[in-house]
């Protein structure tokens, strides 16, 4: 049996997520200790704000100049009674000078890190089919005053941006599978960046993704709910033209696999060097042959569609599109 994968067209908006103001209070501690309230940019809304930070571990420092004696980096772990805590002391220089406060998340002992930038020595899991979390890099970086910046309880709002690129497939079936979906066995994202470098500094105003020459890597993707799949990824050359960028693989054995007739649009920086990370696309993809007569079965055909696409950072709005051959 030929098989065959339509891209349906989804709108595609792109969702300026602007980051809250700090809130200005009176709250700068006596004793100058940094205290913190770790969010997320909400992703993949119209509405500004954030979600509470749901890992339990972070690293996060501060920075006020070349040698100046504050400057530090600190692994931070969320305690029983929902505060976070540092591995070693943290402190405010007073409340009137400024300073870039930086965070980020994955922390463990195979990353590097420094002020301004990530470095996972194992790259983007592999797999994620039990959830995102592993894969998720968050990043902060903004100059703040603490004696403006810090609310009432002394805590300063971290609200982390995602660093790398989400997609999530929902999958509808033709008239071949006679109405009744088919049991899938797994997904596959293909063709993504390995290891890439992140790099935020506040200078940036923003985030600067370094690519590496690692040869292209497969996810195994999320199942997020009844034939809907989701993967974090950095793009590569199942992304490009002529890429097999999908592959569904059934619980008979039946693989139906995507290929790219162009390259897909996905948002780039101002200069076309690297692709922006923050931003998550979604894509409805059609499995398998319709009807076109009572008892028959359509030709194969090809169908063009755009990919819809939410940004967790200030983007332009745009189409993606792309065309499928099986």
């Amino acid at each position: 049996m030929r098989k065959l994968l339509y891209v349906i067209a989804l709108a595609c908006t792109a969702v300026a997520c602007s980051k809250s103001d700090q809130p200005a209070g009176g709250g700068y501690p006596a004793d100058g200790v940094v205290r913190i309230r770790p969010a997320v940019a909400a992703p993949m809304t119209r509405v500004e704000g954030s979600t509470e930070f749901s890992g339990s571990r972070l690293r996060l420092g501060l920075y006020y100049g070349e040698n100046d004696r504050y400057n530090t980096t600190a692994l931070w772990k969320k305690g029983a009674d929902g505060n976070w805590n540092s591995s070693s002391p943290v402190l405010w220089r007073n409340a009137e000078d400024e300073v870039v406060v930086y965070a980020f998340v994955p922390d463990d002992s195979s990353s590097g890190y420094n002020y301004g930038y990530i470095a996972h020595s194992e790259g983007v899991p592999s797999d994620q089919s039990n959830g995102l979390e592993s894969a998720d890099w968050l990043w902060y970086s903004e100059k703040v005053k603490p004696g403006e910046a810090l609310d009432d309880s002394g805590k300063l709002k971290v609200e982390m941006n995602h660093a790398l690129l989400k997609l999530t497939v929902n999958l509808s079936f033709g008239d071949e599978f006679g109405g009744t979906a088919p049991a899938i066995k797994e997904v596959w994202l293909n063709g993504t960046m390995q290891k890439v470098y992140v790099y935020y500094k506040y200078e940036s105003r923003g985030q600067i993704i370094f690519p590496t020459t690692q040869l292209p890597m497969d996810i195994k993707m999320h199942k997020a709910s009844d034939n809907c799949y989701e993967a974090i990824f950095y793009p590569s050359s199942g992304q490009m033209k002529g890429g097999k960028m999908l592959t569904v693989v059934l619980a008979d054995g039946r693989e139906f696999c995507l290929t790219l007739a162009k390259d897909l649009n996905l948002e780039k920086s101002s200069d076309g060097n690297y692709y922006l990370g923050g931003c998550a696309y979604s894509m409805s993809v059609k499995i398998g042959k319709d009807k076109i007569g009572k008892d028959k079965i359509g030709k194969d055909k090809i169908e063009m569609g755009n990919i819809g696409i939410y940004s967790w950072q200030n983007g332009s709005e745009g189409n993606l599109e792309a065309e499928e051959k099986n």
